[in-house]
């Protein structure tokens, strides 16, 4: 799953080039395959900014307005 918060409409995962991204590392195989889809986008390096958290943890960076992308 990817949840997405901002007020642009995203239709294409190389949208998420240069947004900060939250991906479970709890999850090997979900962290694993999103940075594949990520790469494969061409989203995955700079000025991507990529942050590991657990899956309960990751919703808070987005209340914050930390993090625009969760992926798990």
């Amino acid at each position: 799953m990817v949840f997405y918060r901002g007020n642009e409409i995203l239709d294409d995962l190389s949208q998420l080039k240069g947004k900060r991204i939250v991906i479970d590392l709890r999850a090997v195989g979900i962290r694993k395959f999103s940075l594949e889809l990520l790469k494969a986008a061409d989203a995955s390096g700079p000025p991507t900014e990529l942050y590991d958290f657990a899956y309960a943890d990751a919703r808070q960076p987005m209340r914050e307005g930390r993090a625009d992308v969760s992926c798990y």
